[in-house]
């Protein structure tokens, strides 16, 4: 049975991304998810991809996803980012380029670029953060492989040739060059990465770029809830140990959204 291909992210963490890679070598095809009424979030959308063609979903991991996937001869590749970079681009994604969000989500009419990273705000307007941990899940199955999205930015050739080889998908160096190319910020946005457009899917293309948004007791807040799964998806920039204390002294002391503190 010849493989079908399955890129698997949370929210904003590179689906397209990586997607339009894989679409970009040979013999792979893009799979047209709107004509066939794919919403990425359901298992049994699965067996509409057809042959030799790829897709990304936001499937979580469980089971009966595992068993469809080898069903029907998947090649999955796992991509997961910082929670923080995620959120800023879910933010502008839902504040600006698609307007059906403020519709759904008032919240997004009364906070601005600053307000909306206040912790009490996040959990209001995310739906990526509250099933983070789900990336713990997908990294730690053997059957996937998996790739951080910054190491896609920063070692672009070394990790997509890590991500194929373990299906034992062998292309040249010029094809995997070729690929990342017609895939990259600026072939997809037209400009170069760091330049913002936020009516663009394209936003900014670049790592870091929560830091520009987050102050320090939003960033210890965000911490005390999700820092240990950062940590273990190697993601480091703790908060300082000032800024912990004091977020820990702001909230309850039971269980974080995200399971455990850090």
């Amino acid at each position: 049975m010849e493989p079908r291909y399955l890129v698997i992210t949370l929210g904003k963490s590179g689906s397209n991304w990586l997607n339009n890679i894989l679409a970009a070598l040979p013999g792979i095809e893009k799979f047209d998810m709107g004509a066939h009424g794919i919403t990425g979030i359901r298992v049994n959308e699965l067996e509409k991809l057809g042959p030799g063609k790829v897709m990304y979903t936001h499937l979580r991991h469980s089971e009966k996803v595992c068993a469809e996937i080898a069903r029907l001869n998947v090649r999955p590749f796992y991509i997961y980012r910082d929670i923080r970079d995620a959120l800023v681009s879910e933010y502008f994604h839902k504040a600006y380029l698609d307007p059906r969000f403020k519709t759904k989500n008032p919240i997004l009419k009364h906070v601005d670029e600053r307000s909306a990273f206040n912790y009490r705000n996040i959990v209001k307007w995310s739906t990526t953060l509250p099933v983070y941990n789900d990336a713990l899940a997908w990294v730690a199955d053997s059957s996937v492989p998996s790739a951080k999205f910054e190491d896609l930015v920063q070692n672009p050739e070394e990790t997509l040739r890590s991500l194929l080889t373990f299906h034992g998908m062998d292309f040249s160096d010029t094809e995997i060059k070729s690929a990342l190319q017609k895939a990259s910020f600026q072939a997809m946005a037209g400009r170069t990465p760091g330049q913002e457009n936020r009516n663009s899917h394209y936003r900014k293309g670049i790592v870091g770029d929560w830091k520009n948004y987050f102050s320090a007791k939003q960033h210890a807040d965000l911490w005390l809830k999700a820092g240990r799964t950062l940590s273990r998806l190697g993601y480091q920039d703790h908060p300082s140990t000032f800024e912990k204390l004091h977020a820990s002294l702001r909230y309850w002391t039971g269980p974080a959204l995200l399971g455990q503190y850090p």
